[in-house]
């Protein structure tokens, strides 16, 4: 019995980290996005306006956790004020209504959204 209640407080514990992306709570300086394009171009971009960082990295925080996702086919490198970045990989749902995301799991956020805070930030998503 204490076996099984062991188990069931770390597959409950284990649940309640992950369902939310933990990504550093230090200020983003700035974000370093790389997509690939289905015939081989890529583009890259960086956004250093510190309000467009927040918001896209307020997007990440609110994303719900999946499971499992796709091959990535972009990339972006959250750079903090403390020194520290993060690695998030990129990925679109089948139908693009979602944006799918791995960093210590697979989360998916709105991709109209979250294109709306890229936007925001000077990417150009045409381009994505």
């Amino acid at each position: 019995m204490v076996a099984v209640g062991i188990v069931l407080l770390l597959v409950g514990s284990c649940s309640i980290y992950v369902h939310h992306p933990h990504l550093s709570t230090s200020p983003a300086l700035a974000i370093d996005l790389s997509a690939r394009r289905p015939k081989g171009s890529a583009y890259q971009a960086t956004i250093t306006n510190r309000d467009a960082c927040e918001a896209i990295l307020s997007e990440l925080r609110a994303a719900r956790f999946v499971g499992f996702g796709a091959a990535a086919n972009g990339e972006m490198t959250i750079r903090y004020a403390n020194g520290k970045a993060d690695r998030v990989l990129l990925m679109w749902s089948p139908d693009h209504s979602d944006l799918l995301f791995f960093h210590h799991g697979f989360y998916k956020t709105p991709a109209e959204r979250f294109f709306t805070k890229l936007k925001d930030g000077g990417i150009d998503v045409t381009k994505l």
